[in-house]
């Protein structure tokens, strides 16, 4: 057991401290945050390794999911164990889950990029527009569709249709999930060139993190449960 382990472990257990561990709510995140800060630290890395060659990129995603999935859900986790096999298991599915999402963002850049090259005029300020709302629906429905993926062994049709679902009956958790990745580029941007080796160590991993614990409950409640209480009837 490493040295951050030993460290999770005795706050996880609190050593002569008989306050229990928080179930749930901001609470349960502070708690998770501090005592698996390391352990977020060590992912983002893998994370970052893995995603080199790029085309790996989505199943990384998922693989640094489903890390932070065991660790809000169950209160720890297996890093490498967890990381790599997710990572193996959906390198195929995760590259086809991401293709229409990086074909989103790729219209979405191009249309910004015409809004602001015509800034002067009315389509410059209609293509603006288009292109933020393509960014929107990306971010709010391939944020969601990266978690399911992590969380639930269903077909990407199926991944697809709940995220789209879930984005909209969720809209304040989605509201809060685009607040959070806004937050993260904001600050890539303002603390440029800084920022680089924040990202390469925490913002990806500490992202993440935050939005699974928005959207675990949630998901719980409407996708898990009742296919749970179907199968058991």
């Amino acid at each position: 057991m490493g040295y951050f382990e030993q460290l999770a472990q005795k706050r996880w257990t609190k050593e002569g401290n008989d306050r229990p561990v928080p179930q749930s709510g901001i609470a349960r995140y502070g708690f998770l945050l501090a005592t698996y800060f390391g352990k977020l630290v060590s992912a983002n890395l893998l994370f970052v390794v893995f995603s080199l060659p790029v085309f790996t990129l989505p199943a990384a995603l998922t693989a640094l999911n489903r890390v932070c999935v065991k660790l809000v859900r169950e209160g720890n986790c297996l890093l490498w164990q967890e990381f790599w096999d997710e990572f193996r298991a959906s390198l195929g599915a995760s590259l086809l889950l991401g293709l229409p999402y990086a074909a989103l963002l790729t219209v979405s850049y191009y249309l910004l990029s015409l809004g602001i090259s015509n800034a002067e005029n009315a389509f410059g300020v209609l293509f603006f527009a288009l292109g933020a709302c393509a960014l929107l629906f990306c971010a709010a429905f391939g944020s969601w569709a990266f978690v399911l993926k992590a969380m639930l062994a269903l077909p990407n049709r199926d991944i697809q249709k709940n995220a789209r679902i879930l984005s909209v009956l969720e809209i304040r958790r989605t509201l809060a999930v685009l607040g959070t990745e806004a937050l993260a580029a904001f600050l890539m941007l303002a603390l440029f060139p800084y920022s680089l080796a924040l990202w390469a160590f925490l913002i990806p991993a500490l992202g993440q993190f935050t939005i699974v614990s928005l959207m675990n409950s949630r998901i719980q409640e409407r996708v898990v449960a009742p296919y749970e209480a179907k199968q058991e009837e």
